[in-house]
């Protein structure tokens, strides 16, 4: 977490007889006094990091906020969440493969509302087709469509959450997360559900739309083989299962059942606590002061942190000496 030493972030504080939580300026926190380097005397510094000591992983908190809000339809934002799951958007013609029968209904569907048609390339396989002109010079508004989100032409490595889904509606969020939950999430039984993927950056860009819709997850890096390989690949464990099935209209085999969600990890307050490991200094950057209103509270790659009210109090005071500044 980059943050101004004044700014405030919700912080346990423990006795030997009693526990609270209150709110504590950065320059305040005590870093994770455990075996292992400290530096800054345990002391979260501006620049400092947090890290989440049960899963072993490393938050960098830097939430988009945008200042503008763009119309994106729930079947183009399911379409999206298709292509980038299971969709091959490399070719002239995008493909799309999944086996669930429900799920490539849903697809179809997507595509027949978006103007366009699909035709089967193999038992598993779908090539999208568009319903735009005729012959040599007619247009694929799919593929152009594609290619204006920043999905075309794009690997699993490289794939990431288009920026107008950020800037869309919660409605349109959601059936984002429905349609990529539907290809690349994991629903088995009674174990937590989760999201894999090989592209580190598109499960954070997830992680930012669950926060949105009020649910808790976590990443953690995920080490196996492939083809006789080492391989490298992302896992996104969704806590709040029943906000989530509830918020995102998942279909298919994935979809919400009557098994009983897991509350793994979660204590009885709904608190779920990370540890300050390190702090390091991080030099003068740009900060910006964000408002919220009534609670005065928000969540940074799901920390909980205050209004930057104290900062703005210290300008205040600034200008009040010097106009000039």
């Amino acid at each position: 977490i980059f943050a101004e030493g004044s700014h405030k972030f919700l912080a346990r504080s423990r006795t030997r007889h009693s526990e609270r939580f209150e709110w504590k300026r950065a320059d305040e926190l005590e870093a994770y006094r455990g075996p292992g380097p400290r530096e800054y005397g345990g002391k979260l510094k501006p620049g400092s990091s947090l890290a989440n000591r049960r899963r072993g992983h490393q938050l960098v908190v830097g939430a988009r906020y945008e200042k503008t809000r763009e119309r994106v339809l729930p079947a183009e934002a399911r379409f999206l969440g298709y292509m980038i799951g299971d969709g091959c958007a490399r070719n002239q013609t995008p493909m799309w493969t999944n086996v669930d029968p429900v799920v490539r209904a849903s697809f179809e569907e997507c595509v027949r509302s978006l103007g366009g048609n699909t035709k089967r390339a193999d038992e598993q396989t779908l090539r999208v087709n568009s319903g735009v002109g005729h012959g040599p010079g007619r247009v694929h508004h799919l593929r152009q469509l594609l290619e204006r989100h920043g999905v075309q032409g794009k690997t699993a490595h490289d794939k990431r959450v288009p920026v107008a889904i950020f800037r869309a509606d919660n409605e349109a969020v959601a059936h984002f997360l429905a349609a990529y939950f539907e290809c690349d999430g994991t629903k088995t039984g009674h174990y937590q559900s989760s999201i894999g993927s090989v592209s580190r950056g598109l499960l954070e860009d997830c992680q930012h739309l669950l926060a949105r819709l009020g649910v808790r997850s976590a990443l953690r890096q995920k080490r196996g083989t492939y083809k006789g390989k080492p391989h490298l690949s992302w896992c996104l464990s969704i806590y709040d299962e029943a906000t989530f099935y509830a918020a995102v209209p998942v279909v298919g085999a994935k979809a919400q059942d009557s098994a009983r969600f897991s509350t793994r990890y979660i204590r009885e307050d709904g608190v779920l606590l990370d540890t300050v490991v390190s702090v390091r200094a991080a030099g003068e950057r740009s900060c910006w002061c964000i408002r919220v209103e009534h609670d005065e509270s928000f969540l940074a790659n799901g920390v909980v942190t205050h209004n930057t009210s104290a900062i703005q109090f210290a300008i205040a005071q600034a200008i009040a000496r010097d106009p000039r500044i």
